[in-house]
């Protein structure tokens, strides 16, 4: 037992023996360097905590430079339930609420071909937005028809369509409906009984969706 101590001991005073000590004179005066630097900076925030004043403030009432607008002012909010594929998978459209638009619900459009492959346009233009207010809280909004969308708009809560670029030469909007009595939601395009014209478009295709009447006391879908 005792051998074995000593030989365990002997090793050790070995390697420290061969230890090259122009290591260790560095570490040791950069560790003094650090702990006087620490005692210093302590020292500076004690008296710098002194001659600041001190204020009483009830609870929630302090004032702080980070505020809502700060945190949401550069944010979008993408709704999961509003993500849509055209049928022939060319593009991808969703919903995102912006803030710096007063909560503007914007339906946008990705372009999967095309010279503008990989980019992404606003659906909706400004003075629209694609939200619907059946059974209160809501549902589908919108939903990719022609290269457009078929939407539910948030101030009257009619459907409308959005014409592509390419067949009227810019942005138009076209309303289907004007019963301002009922709201839609939760559509879907129809084309089992439609036919294609000589220019590709559909002919005699359906919006097939939900639509809540408020006419009368009780409200129906």
């Amino acid at each position: 037992m005792s051998w074995s101590s000593y030989t365990v001991l002997d090793r050790h005073q070995k390697e420290w023996d061969e230890l090259d000590t122009s290591a260790v004179v560095p570490a040791v005066l950069l560790m003094v360097c650090v702990c006087y630097t620490l005692s210093n900076l302590h020292a500076f925030l004690e008296t710098r905590a002194k001659s600041i004043p001190k204020h009483r403030k009830a609870c929630g009432s302090w004032p702080s430079p980070v505020t809502a607008s700060y945190l949401t002012d550069d944010c979008v909010k993408i709704i999961p339930s509003e993500l849509r594929c055209d049928p022939d998978g060319k593009h991808v459209y969703w919903v995102e609420e912006r803030p710096t638009e007063g909560g503007r619900h914007v339906s946008m459009k990705w372009i999967g071909y095309g010279c503008l492959k990989n980019s992404r346009e606003d659906e909706t233009p400004e003075g629209y937005g694609a939200r619907t207010r059946v059974h209160e809280y809501g549902g589908g909004s919108h939903e990719p028809y022609e290269g457009g969308v078929i939407f539910s708009n948030t101030s009257d809560q009619q459907l409308y369509q959005t014409i592509p670029d390419n067949e009227v030469g810019g942005k138009e909007v076209m309303q289907l409906t004007k019963d301002l009595n009922c709201r839609y939601a939760d559509g879907a395009v129809d084309t089992s009984r439609a036919r294609r014209s000589h220019l590709g478009s559909w002919i005699d295709a359906e919006f097939v969706c939900v639509r809540e009447n408020h006419a009368v006391d009780t409200v129906r879908d």
